[in-house]
Formats: C-alpha cells, structure tokens, sequence
C-alpha cells in the first residue's frame, strides 16, 4: 500500500466514528415515560370538565422536545374523553403564614412546548381541559358576559330579566348537559408529541368516583350562575386516587 493510500485510510477511518454516530442518531429513538403523581384533581367550571395532575417525565437515550400532551379517560361504561394540556402551573415560592399554614406562590403558563433531556426530570402539574367543549363554551361565556357588562344592571330588575332571558337559560342547559363526570372507574393514559421521531412507554392507570364525588363536582353548576352576577365562586373539587394497572 503506497503512503498516499495509506493516508486515505486514516481519513476514512477518522470520519467512522462521526458516521457511525449519525446512523446511531438516525436509527434510535427515544422512549418517554410519564409517572403521575399518587392523586388527581376532578373539576368542572364555565369551561367545562377539568384534570388535574403533578407528572414527572423521563426521556433516555436523547433529549426532544415535546409540543403536545394530552390524556385519555376511558369510563367503564365504554365512553372515552379527551383532554388537553391548556395551563401549565410551576410552584416559584412559598410564603410562611402562622394562623393558616404556608401558602404555595405559583406561577401559571399555557403552554407551547417542554424539553425533555437526560440531565433530570421534567416535572410540572398540568391542567388538563376537554378542548371541544372548552372552546364552544368560552366563546358562549364570553359573548354573555360581554353583554352583561354592557347592561344598566343598576337599574331594577334587569340583572333578573338578563339572568332568565333564553340566551343564558340556554348556556346554563348545556353546562349541565356538559357535565359528564359519572360515578365507576376511569382508565388514564397519558400521550406525548414531539416534531422528532419517540417512542413511548404508555402506562395506563385508573382513579375511582363516587355517587357522592358526583353530588359535589355538581355544586359547581351553580357556582357558575354566580358568574353573571358578579359574585364570589367557591368551585368544588374531588382528588381521587390514582393507581397503576396491573
């Protein structure tokens, strides 16, 4: 082999590596693996139904970025729902309070998108909202609203009349007719999305809800009438258990 050669190999052989590296990161995908946290938070508000959970979330062999989360709940009658991440709540601080314990200072963001990498976990509580039904309600909610604020409400029994008039009879039907939390056992699954190829380790999970749980998510059909006239709303909330399936 004459030394020309010679050198050619040695260059080759210097790129393998850097090759070998690209196939390794062309070929392997990341596996992301969600681990709820021990209890939910089952809501209902203007919007609609709400999900509640605190995830941390482990990606191995690379990082990504993740720009959609989202969660399944199956009900045993067979009847399946779908929420999306809509608020993203991050705990900045804690201030000291005697007489009603420490009170958490959190910060709230709609989120976009997460990085995962393999340094640590990625931990957040997310709120979670059935956005087919959030988006017809906020646009309902709001035009009432609007509307109401546009009203003399100081004059005599016009926030009576606006409260019976057919549009907010109307909104108050479907928010009750909306409320489709029921009493049995939901099946949980947790999806991830990212702009590059994953894999995901889906672990499905489960929560109970009782007679009663339904009974109190239900108070908060009249919080919500509260809304219009302009009243404190002291919304209910049921924190069920959240276990893995075997």
């Amino acid at each position: 082999m004459s030394i020309v050669n010679y050198v050619a190999v040695l260059g080759a052989a210097a790129w393998l590596p850097q090759i070998l590296q690209w196939i390794y990161s062309w070929i392997v995908k990341p596996t992301v693996t969600i681990f709820p946290d021990r209890a939910v938070g089952i809501g209902y508000a203007a919007y609609g139904p709400i999900f509640n959970v605190k995830l941390s979330i482990d990606i191995d062999k690379k990082d990504r970025v993740i720009d959609f989360l989202k969660v399944e709940l199956s009900h045993e009658s067979g009847t399946k729902h779908i929420f999306e991440w809509a608020i993203m709540m991050e705990a900045i601080g804690t201030v000291k309070n005697n007489k009603i314990g420490d009170q958490i200072i959190q910060r709230d963001n709609i989120p976009i998108c997460i990085k995962l990498n393999l340094a640590s976990l990625f931990e957040r509580t997310f709120q979670f909202l059935d956005e087919k039904l959030t988006g017809e309600n906020k646009n309902h909610i709001t035009q009432l609203l609007e509307k109401c604020s546009s009203l003399e409400m100081s004059l005599p029994g016009m926030l009576d009349r606006f409260l019976k008039s057919d549009e907010v009879k109307d909104y108050l039907a479907r928010t009750k007719s909306n409320l489709y939390w029921q009493a049995g056992s939901y099946t949980v699954k947790f999806y991830v999305h990212s702009t590059k190829k994953i894999k995901q380790n889906i672990i499905k999970y489960k929560f109970e809800l009782t007679q009663y749980d339904i009974e109190q998510i239900k108070q908060n059909l009249e919080a919500i009438e509260h809304i219009f006239e302009a009243k404190p709303c002291r919304w209910s909330w049921i924190y069920p258990s959240l276990t893995k399936m075997l």
